[in-house]
């Protein structure tokens, strides 16, 4: 560890995603953002991902717990791991940056450290395919001394899971709005909006809960309306040979655009007439808010926190999820009407600047983490 002054609190973040998404995207802006003059960080991850450098390019230091062959085994050595470091780095407060991950919560509680859960998405069991957490899961989330929470959906519905209202707070992301303006008139990115394109698409990670599948199949209705239309999609993730078999099924390839991971990607967003987000499931969408930074119109799940963000016929249109005739209808609607779009487009600029910006959320995340550690003292 670096040497650091000792007034400083030492802070243990601990990501678990397997790739770049929200979540880590989050944890980069609130890491180079906290005050360095009162709190040094260290992020630890169960595993060697390629977005750990982007960590390490902010100076900030990592480390990577080990597994064995056996997954009890690996669980219970991962609490003795988090805990010495815990001791040799000196920790002042753990925080599980999304969602749960239960022996690092047990590790933070023997060695007597507070600990914060941040829930940035609604509770999934991937194994049953409900909207619910796995039992031990729930029941060691319970020894976290405070939670926070994106968005009032995600809260309420931890709450339907029996954590306590009164531990739960929430403090919704931000994003930094004049530097996604700089970043976007960048030149050198490809364009794609020529010869009077009418582009649509989505920057999010590939993955099934942001129901992209349904607009690949929105695209089929959209284009018996006109061909003058391209769909860009920005990301990476599990979903991409899928998605691509999927345009290639209903002969759209065309028309659909891959373009993979941008560290940069909104130079290309910015071309975009419409954003679009099937999401089946969302916490709060930090890409809505960017699009909408730049002025763009959204046509979004009503899933969530995303009704948050995007006031139906105001700033955008809201959606069933899991309905691509809807998504189908709501483009070409603005496509025909040009009038609505740039109302809705300039409803969701002026939102975006009055409560977007990412100060508001890190100065309610630092008297969070104020008030546990003076409790700690």
């Amino acid at each position: 560890m670096k040497k650091a002054n000792q007034r400083l609190k030492n802070i243990l973040f601990f990501e678990g995603a397997i790739d770049f998404g929200g979540s880590v995207k989050s944890l980069l802006l609130l890491l180079q953002h906290l005050d360095k003059s009162k709190y040094y960080s260290v992020v630890v991850c169960p595993y060697e991902v390629p977005y750990l450098k982007k960590f390490t390019d902010l100076g900030v230091e990592v480390k990577i717990l080990k597994w064995s062959t056996n997954l009890f085994f690996s669980r219970l050595n991962h609490i003795f791991q988090v805990m010495w470091l815990i001791k040799r780095l000196n920790i002042s407060l753990v925080l599980l940056n999304n969602g749960i991950y239960y022996p690092a919560l047990i590790a933070a509680r023997f060695c007597r450290i507070p600990i914060i859960c941040y829930f940035r998405s609604l509770p999934y069991n991937i194994f049953t395919k409900k909207p619910t957490i796995p039992f031990l899961t729930r029941l060691f989330g319970r020894l976290s001394n405070h939670n926070i929470a994106i968005s009032e959906a995600v809260k309420n519905r931890y709450v339907e899971l029996g954590f306590n209202k009164s531990t739960i707070t929430v403090i919704p992301d931000g994003i930094e709005i004049d530097t996604i303006r700089e970043k976007a008139s960048m030149p050198g990115q490809p364009i794609y909006k020529t010869n009077g394109t009418f582009v649509i698409g989505c920057v999010c990670r590939l993955s099934e809960e942001k129901g992209l599948k349904y607009l690949m199949e929105a695209m089929q209705f959209i284009l018996d309306e006109t061909k003058n239309i391209k769909c860009v999609l920005v990301g990476d993730g599990p979903l991409l040979n899928q998605l691509k078999q999927q345009t290639s099924d209903l002969r759209i390839t065309e028309n659909v655009i891959f373009v993979g991971h941008q560290d940069n990607p909104y130079p290309i967003l910015s071309q975009f007439d419409i954003f679009i987000l099937p999401s089946l499931r969302e916490g709060l969408s930090i890409s809505i808010m960017e699009a909408m930074v730049l002025g763009i119109p959204i046509i979004a799940s009503m899933v969530g926190g995303v009704g948050d963000l995007v006031c139906s016929m105001t700033n955008g249109i809201l959606i069933p999820p899991g309905d691509s005739k809807k998504i189908a209808d709501s483009v070409i609607s603005l496509y025909k009407n040009s009038d609505l779009k740039n109302k809705l487009a300039y409803n969701a600029h002026i939102k975006a600047n009055a409560e977007f910006l990412f100060q508001k959320t890190i100065d309610r995340v630092e008297l969070k983490y104020a008030e546990l550690l003076k409790d700690r003292e």
